[in-house]
C-alpha cells in the first residue's frame, strides 16, 4: 500500500468533534494531492436546520472528527480504493506544496 499523508489546509481546528466539519487534503507517496471536506452526523442535522437541502463536493462523512478518526477514514478510503470518488485530486505535492518529492514534505510538515 502506497504511503500517504493527511494535511489539514487551515490548520486542524476543530471546536466540536461531533458536531463540526473540516477541509482534508491527502498526499500520497506518488505526488498525488488530493482534497475533501469531512463532515459529523450531528454538524449535516445543524447545518439542514434552516434548508431544503444540503450538499457539498468531494463530502466525507465520519463518525467524529478526531484525527485518528480522520487518518483510519483516510485509510480505509485508500485499501477500498475509493480516493478518487471521495475526494477532487487538486494537483500534485510539487504544485500545491512547492516540495519536490513525498520525503520533502513529511520533513516540512
Amino acid at each position: 500500500m502506497e504511503m500517504f499523508k493527511v494535511i489539514f489546509p487551515s490548520g486542524y481546528i476543530v471546536s466540536n468533534i461531533n458536531n463540526d466539519n473540516i477541509d482534508v487534503c491527502v498526499a500520497l507517496q506518488n505526488g498525488n494531492v488530493y482534497a475533501a471536506t469531512f463532515f459529523t452526523i450531528l454538524n449535516i442535522q445543524m447545518l439542514m436546520k434552516s434548508k431544503v437541502y444540503y450538499w457539498a463536493a468531494d463530502m466525507v462523512i465520519v463518525k467524529d472528527l478526531r484525527r485518528e478518526t480522520i487518518k483510519e477514514a483516510v485509510l480505509k478510503i485508500i485499501l477500498d480504493e475509493n480516493l478518487d470518488y471521495c475526494f477532487l485530486k487538486i494537483g500534485t505535492i510539487e504544485t500545491i506544496y512547492s516540495k519536490k518529492s513525498f520525503d520533502e514534505l513529511l520533513a516540512g510538515c
